[in-house]
């Protein structure tokens, strides 16, 4: 699209703390996303959405502070992006989704429901994000895997190659979860203990420190 504007900023303004926001229109058709004359959702400046790409924000969402949009990446539903994140690629943020601090979303990850992602996160490679969910501080989140229910993964912890976890599950620490895994229940995954290889852990189960788990189902405190 090179230098030409894709959108310009409206009148219609929606507050949102003391900050003030406008509603974007579209300039240009943008093939499968928007066409020309169409409104969008809510920035605070043109820096918070690329004229680059397909990028686009729709709906009532809103992206503001020093937060950007851009490649392909799509903001919609009442999602709200702020903060320095960046969601890039072809990334999504919808539903009542929270984006905020540092974060970056990219490579189809999206993030949904009620999900709140905070802090340092890093949320990769088709991986989703929704309904309860809480990942914050340094978590790094990848390899189409999903987080989702009440859970929390927060500190460094790192879930990727397709694993899940849900329910009312938290991961925290130094831990990692990968390779098919599953993470459910009440169970706590800590310190920088090792669930991998399609293992299953729920229930009421406490894996931590130096743990290792690569197979198996495991329901109850070890």
């Amino acid at each position: 699209m090179g230098d030409v504007k894709k959108y310009e900023l409206t009148k219609e303004t929606i507050n949102t703390g003391e900050k003030t926001l406008y509603r974007i229109k579209a300039l240009i058709n943008i093939e499968g996303v928007v066409k020309r004359g169409e409104l969008g959702g809510f920035i605070e400046s043109e820096s918070n959405l690329s004229h680059a790409g397909k990028c686009w924000i729709s709906g009532n969402a809103r992206v503001f502070d020093s937060a950007i949009v851009h490649g392909d990446a799509r903001i919609f539903g009442d999602s709200k992006v702020f903060g320095n994140a960046k969601i890039m690629g072809k990334a999504k943020v919808s539903g009542n989704a929270r984006v905020y601090g540092n974060v970056i979303v990219s490579d189809s990850a999206h993030i949904y429901g009620n999900a709140w992602v905070f802090g340092n996160a890093k949320i990769y490679v088709r991986s989703e994000i929704y309904g309860d969910a809480r990942v914050c501080d340094n978590a790094y989140i990848s390899g189409n895997s999903w987080v989702c229910g009440n859970t929390l993964v927060f500190d460094n912890a790192h879930i990727y190659d397709y694993s899940r976890i849900y329910g009312n599950a938290w991961v925290f620490g130094s831990a990692q979860i990968n390779k098919n895994a599953h993470v459910h229940g009440n169970a706590r995954i800590f310190g920088n203990a090792r669930v991998s290889g399609e293992a299953w852990v729920f229930g009421n189960a406490q894996i931590y420190n130096n743990d290792v788990v690569q197979s198996g189902r495991i329901y109850e405190t070890v």
